[in-house]
Protein backbone atom coordinates (compact mmCIF):
# COMPACT_ATOMS: atom_id res chain seq x y z
CA UNK A 1 0.00 0.00 0.00
CA UNK A 2 1.36 3.67 -0.72
CA UNK A 3 2.22 6.09 1.85
CA UNK A 4 -0.76 8.33 0.74
CA UNK A 5 -3.22 5.52 0.40
CA UNK A 6 -2.56 4.45 3.57
CA UNK A 7 -2.77 8.22 5.06
CA UNK A 8 -5.94 8.55 3.32
CA UNK A 9 -7.25 5.42 5.03
CA UNK A 10 -6.26 6.26 8.92
CA UNK A 11 -8.13 9.84 8.36
CA UNK A 12 -10.92 7.94 6.95
CA UNK A 13 -11.08 5.40 10.00
CA UNK A 14 -10.51 8.55 12.20
CA UNK A 15 -13.41 10.05 11.33
CA UNK A 16 -15.57 7.64 10.81
CA UNK A 17 -15.08 5.96 13.65
CA UNK A 18 -14.26 9.06 15.84
CA UNK A 19 -11.68 7.44 17.76
CA UNK A 20 -9.28 4.59 16.71
CA UNK A 21 -6.23 2.80 18.85
CA UNK A 22 -2.88 2.10 16.94
CA UNK A 23 -3.28 -1.65 16.91
CA UNK A 24 -6.44 -1.75 15.53
CA UNK A 25 -5.17 0.66 12.60
CA UNK A 26 -2.11 -1.70 12.44
CA UNK A 27 -4.55 -4.75 12.46
CA UNK A 28 -6.86 -3.21 9.31
CA UNK A 29 -4.26 -2.10 7.20
CA UNK A 30 -1.60 -4.81 7.79
CA UNK A 31 0.75 -2.71 9.25
CA UNK A 32 3.28 -2.60 12.00
CA UNK A 33 2.30 -0.49 15.05
CA UNK A 34 5.40 1.46 15.05
CA UNK A 35 4.49 2.53 11.19
CA UNK A 36 1.15 3.15 12.46
CA UNK A 37 2.49 5.78 15.10
CA UNK A 38 5.03 7.33 13.00
CA UNK A 39 2.01 7.92 10.39
CA UNK A 40 -0.21 9.77 12.54
CA UNK A 41 2.94 12.05 14.03
CA UNK A 42 2.56 13.27 10.75
CA UNK A 43 -1.43 13.52 10.06
CA UNK A 44 -1.42 15.33 13.27
CA UNK A 45 1.21 17.78 11.55
CA UNK A 46 -0.64 18.17 8.93
CA UNK A 47 -3.97 19.14 11.60
CA UNK A 48 -6.19 16.01 9.92
CA UNK A 49 -6.14 14.28 13.56
CA UNK A 50 -5.55 14.44 16.62
CA UNK A 51 -3.20 11.98 18.89
CA UNK A 52 -3.85 10.61 21.98
CA UNK A 53 -2.34 7.90 24.53
CA UNK A 54 -2.45 4.51 22.14
CA UNK A 55 -3.87 5.74 18.70
CA UNK A 56 -5.75 9.14 17.33
CA UNK A 57 -9.03 11.18 17.16
CA UNK A 58 -10.84 12.85 14.89
CA UNK A 59 -10.63 16.93 14.91
CA UNK A 60 -12.82 18.76 13.75
CA UNK A 61 -11.79 20.51 11.10
CA UNK A 62 -10.59 17.17 9.22
CA UNK A 63 -13.50 17.39 6.66
CA UNK A 64 -11.97 20.91 5.59
CA UNK A 65 -10.58 20.65 2.29
CA UNK A 66 -6.52 20.02 2.07
CA UNK A 67 -4.57 23.00 1.65
CA UNK A 68 -1.55 22.46 -1.59
CA UNK A 69 1.24 21.83 0.67
CA UNK A 70 -0.49 19.34 2.70
CA UNK A 71 -2.01 17.55 -0.29
CA UNK A 72 1.50 17.52 -2.18
CA UNK A 73 2.54 14.62 1.01
CA UNK A 74 -0.75 12.28 -0.81
CA UNK A 75 -0.51 10.30 -3.21
CA UNK A 76 3.22 11.18 -4.44
CA UNK A 77 3.42 8.52 -6.85
CA UNK A 78 -0.38 7.73 -7.89
CA UNK A 79 -0.31 11.69 -9.25
CA UNK A 80 2.48 11.30 -11.12
CA UNK A 81 1.48 8.24 -13.08
CA UNK A 82 -1.89 9.70 -13.33
CA UNK A 83 0.00 12.94 -14.91
CA UNK A 84 2.03 10.81 -17.03
CA UNK A 85 -1.23 8.99 -19.02
CA UNK A 86 -2.99 12.86 -19.18
CA UNK A 87 0.09 13.43 -21.24
CA UNK A 88 -0.59 11.11 -23.67
CA UNK A 89 -3.68 13.15 -24.78
CA UNK A 90 -1.96 16.52 -25.56
CA UNK A 91 -1.09 17.24 -28.95
CA UNK A 92 1.39 20.20 -30.31
CA UNK A 93 -0.05 23.24 -30.82
CA UNK A 94 -2.74 22.81 -28.45
CA UNK A 95 -4.14 24.97 -26.18
CA UNK A 96 -4.39 23.30 -22.99
CA UNK A 97 -6.59 24.72 -19.90
CA UNK A 98 -5.21 23.47 -16.51
CA UNK A 99 -7.23 23.83 -13.48
CA UNK A 100 -5.51 24.35 -10.26
CA UNK A 101 -4.15 21.01 -8.44
CA UNK A 102 -1.42 19.15 -7.40
CA UNK A 103 -2.19 16.57 -10.11
CA UNK A 104 -2.81 19.14 -12.90
CA UNK A 105 0.69 20.78 -11.54
CA UNK A 106 2.14 17.36 -11.90
CA UNK A 107 0.91 16.99 -15.63
CA UNK A 108 2.73 20.77 -16.16
CA UNK A 109 5.76 19.58 -14.73
CA UNK A 110 6.03 16.75 -17.46
CA UNK A 111 5.24 19.16 -20.61
CA UNK A 112 8.93 19.65 -22.22
CA UNK A 113 10.44 22.27 -23.44
CA UNK A 114 10.48 21.27 -27.19
CA UNK A 115 6.46 21.20 -27.07
CA UNK A 116 5.13 24.36 -28.54
CA UNK A 117 1.89 25.26 -26.97
CA UNK A 118 -0.88 27.38 -25.04
CA UNK A 119 -1.76 27.25 -21.55
CA UNK A 120 -4.44 28.68 -19.89
CA UNK A 121 -4.41 28.12 -15.91
CA UNK A 122 -5.47 29.70 -12.48
CA UNK A 123 -2.68 28.09 -10.52
CA UNK A 124 0.39 30.43 -10.05
CA UNK A 125 2.70 27.21 -9.31
CA UNK A 126 1.63 26.00 -12.93
CA UNK A 127 2.66 29.17 -14.83
CA UNK A 128 5.33 29.44 -12.98
CA UNK A 129 6.77 25.83 -14.40
CA UNK A 130 6.69 27.04 -17.70
CA UNK A 131 8.35 30.55 -17.21
CA UNK A 132 11.73 29.11 -18.67
CA UNK A 133 9.86 27.66 -22.01
CA UNK A 134 10.29 29.02 -24.67
CA UNK A 135 8.02 27.59 -27.00
CA UNK A 136 4.94 27.54 -24.40
CA UNK A 137 3.00 30.50 -23.96
CA UNK A 138 1.35 31.03 -20.56
CA UNK A 139 -1.76 33.01 -19.53
CA UNK A 140 -2.57 33.40 -16.29
CA UNK A 141 -5.99 34.49 -15.65
CA UNK A 142 -7.04 36.95 -13.08
CA UNK A 143 -9.20 37.22 -10.02
CA UNK A 144 -9.35 36.82 -6.46
CA UNK A 145 -6.15 34.87 -4.49
CA UNK A 146 -7.35 31.71 -2.87
CA UNK A 147 -4.79 32.19 -0.24
CA UNK A 148 -2.57 28.96 0.70
CA UNK A 149 -4.50 27.17 -2.22
CA UNK A 150 -1.79 29.30 -4.88
CA UNK A 151 -5.04 29.92 -7.88
CA UNK A 152 -7.05 32.87 -8.50
CA UNK A 153 -10.68 32.76 -8.35
CA UNK A 154 -14.10 34.30 -8.97
CA UNK A 155 -16.14 36.46 -11.60
CA UNK A 156 -12.99 37.69 -13.13
CA UNK A 157 -11.89 34.21 -13.04
CA UNK A 158 -14.81 33.38 -14.70
CA UNK A 159 -14.34 36.38 -16.97
CA UNK A 160 -10.82 35.61 -18.51
CA UNK A 161 -11.24 32.08 -19.00
CA UNK A 162 -14.56 32.54 -21.11
CA UNK A 163 -12.65 34.49 -23.67
CA UNK A 164 -10.69 31.86 -25.04
CA UNK A 165 -11.30 28.56 -27.08
CA UNK A 166 -9.52 25.44 -25.54
CA UNK A 167 -8.62 22.37 -27.25
CA UNK A 168 -8.40 20.18 -24.08
CA UNK A 169 -9.14 21.12 -20.09
CA UNK A 170 -7.71 18.89 -17.42
CA UNK A 171 -9.59 18.83 -14.44
CA UNK A 172 -8.84 18.13 -10.91
CA UNK A 173 -11.82 17.19 -8.15
CA UNK A 174 -12.28 16.45 -4.56
CA UNK A 175 -14.56 13.35 -5.19
CA UNK A 176 -16.75 11.91 -7.15
CA UNK A 177 -20.12 9.55 -7.31
CA UNK A 178 -21.92 7.75 -9.87
CA UNK A 179 -24.80 9.57 -7.69
CA UNK A 180 -23.64 12.52 -7.94
CA UNK A 181 -21.18 13.15 -10.83
CA UNK A 182 -17.63 15.27 -9.95
CA UNK A 183 -17.31 17.36 -6.50
CA UNK A 184 -15.57 20.11 -5.24
CA UNK A 185 -16.31 21.79 -1.68
CA UNK A 186 -16.47 25.63 -3.01
CA UNK A 187 -18.58 27.25 -5.40
CA UNK A 188 -16.46 29.43 -6.48
CA UNK A 189 -14.23 26.76 -7.67
CA UNK A 190 -16.50 25.02 -8.75
CA UNK A 191 -17.54 27.74 -11.31
CA UNK A 192 -14.00 27.61 -12.44
CA UNK A 193 -14.26 24.63 -13.30
CA UNK A 194 -17.29 24.87 -15.03
CA UNK A 195 -16.37 27.66 -17.50
CA UNK A 196 -13.17 25.34 -18.14
CA UNK A 197 -15.44 22.90 -19.26
CA UNK A 198 -17.62 25.03 -21.35
CA UNK A 199 -14.69 26.41 -23.31
CA UNK A 200 -13.38 23.00 -23.81
CA UNK A 201 -13.83 20.85 -26.92
CA UNK A 202 -12.39 18.30 -24.53
CA UNK A 203 -12.69 17.44 -21.00
CA UNK A 204 -10.57 15.16 -18.92
CA UNK A 205 -10.79 15.00 -14.79
CA UNK A 206 -7.72 13.63 -12.95
CA UNK A 207 -9.18 12.05 -10.08
CA UNK A 208 -7.00 8.95 -8.26
CA UNK A 209 -9.31 6.19 -7.26
CA UNK A 210 -9.71 6.94 -3.50
CA UNK A 211 -12.51 9.86 -3.92
CA UNK A 212 -15.07 7.52 -4.99
CA UNK A 213 -17.78 8.40 -3.22
CA UNK A 214 -16.03 11.28 -1.94
CA UNK A 215 -18.96 13.76 -1.20
CA UNK A 216 -18.26 17.15 -1.57
CA UNK A 217 -20.41 20.46 -1.11
CA UNK A 218 -20.74 21.42 -4.99
CA UNK A 219 -21.06 19.03 -8.07
CA UNK A 220 -19.66 21.02 -11.05
CA UNK A 221 -19.90 18.13 -13.69
CA UNK A 222 -22.17 14.89 -14.67
CA UNK A 223 -19.89 12.35 -16.33
CA UNK A 224 -21.85 13.29 -19.58
CA UNK A 225 -19.95 16.44 -19.59
CA UNK A 226 -16.78 14.84 -18.83
CA UNK A 227 -15.21 13.15 -22.07
CA UNK A 228 -12.07 10.99 -19.87
CA UNK A 229 -11.68 10.13 -16.55
CA UNK A 230 -7.92 9.57 -15.82
CA UNK A 231 -7.01 7.43 -12.52
CA UNK A 232 -5.18 4.78 -10.70
CA UNK A 233 -5.71 0.90 -11.83
CA UNK A 234 -7.25 0.10 -8.04
CA UNK A 235 -10.63 1.66 -9.97
CA UNK A 236 -13.52 -0.86 -9.40
CA UNK A 237 -14.27 -2.64 -12.56
CA UNK A 238 -18.08 -2.68 -12.24
CA UNK A 239 -17.64 1.23 -11.44
CA UNK A 240 -15.22 1.30 -14.33
CA UNK A 241 -18.09 -0.22 -16.22
CA UNK A 242 -20.22 1.88 -15.08
CA UNK A 243 -18.57 5.30 -15.77
CA UNK A 244 -18.26 4.25 -19.33
CA UNK A 245 -21.27 3.56 -20.16
CA UNK A 246 -22.07 7.00 -19.34
CA UNK A 247 -19.68 7.64 -22.22
CA UNK A 248 -16.71 8.76 -20.12
CA UNK A 249 -13.45 7.06 -21.13
CA UNK A 250 -11.85 5.61 -18.06
CA UNK A 251 -7.98 6.08 -18.56
CA UNK A 252 -5.93 4.07 -15.82
CA UNK A 253 -2.17 4.94 -15.02
CA UNK A 254 0.74 3.76 -16.41
CA UNK A 255 2.67 1.17 -13.80
CA UNK A 256 5.97 2.75 -11.85
CA UNK A 257 8.08 0.33 -14.22
CA UNK A 258 7.09 2.46 -17.19
CA UNK A 259 7.63 5.85 -16.53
Amino acid sequence: MFVGTRWQEIVRLVNERGSITVKELASILGMSTSTIRNDLIKLESLELLDRKHGGAIARNSSTVELRTRQKELYFTDEKKRIAQQALSLIAPHSVIGLDTGTTTLALAELITDDTPLTIITNDFQIAASFEQDSKVETILVGGNVRHGFYCTYGSKTVNDINQYNIDIAFLGANGFSLEKGFMTPVVEMAQVKRSLIRRAKTTAVLSDSSKLNVTAMVSFADFSEIDYLITDNNLNPEVKRQIEARDTIVLVDIPAGNI
